[in-house]
């Protein structure tokens, strides 16, 4: 799934304004349209809501935070790589009996920002996991199905 904004031609999630600034407006209505989305698809189409995992990278995993938040019976099962707090005021959510996995890399830029949203979920009540890790990049060239690649 893609967000409906676009910037720079590219689908987003929400509008950003900055870096580390997005437009809070624009989240919380994307946050309700998704909702209402998941909630009829599940109505819909007979899905186990237990049984959705939500998966998202930057943009999306900061969208996939802010809906627990927002509406928290929404997204029950996220793993979110490269989260950080999107919402200007992080809302008081029940989030008990959630499971978030948090992944963000040790040299990220960004993640100087993790711990705040991290803080946030381990208060909301749900089982959560934030990890860092280095990168697996490497320098050297790689072998794959036996041609070199440089």
């Amino acid at each position: 799934m893609r967000g409906r904004s676009t910037e720079e031609g590219v689908g987003r999630w929400f509008r950003r304004l900055n870096m580390l600034s997005f437009d809070q407006d624009d989240i919380r209505s994307e946050a309700e349209a998704f909702a209402a989305f998941m909630h009829e698809a599940v109505r819909a189409y007979g899905l186990d809501a237990a049984r959705i995992t939500a998966m998202g990278y930057s943009n999306g995993a900061n969208f996939a935070a802010a809906v627990m938040g927002l509406y928290p019976d929404v997204i029950r099962q996220a793993i979110l790589l490269r989260a950080i707090p999107v919402l200007d005021d992080l809302p008081q959510a029940d989030l008990a009996g959630a499971k978030v996995l948090m992944l963000t890399g040790a040299s990220d830029p960004y993640g100087t920002n993790t711990p705040k949203l991290a803080a946030w979920f381990k208060d909301s009540g749900p089982i959560s996991t934030s990890r860092s890790s280095r990168p697996a990049i490497s320098s050297r060239p790689m072998i794959w199905r036996g041609q070199r690649n440089g």
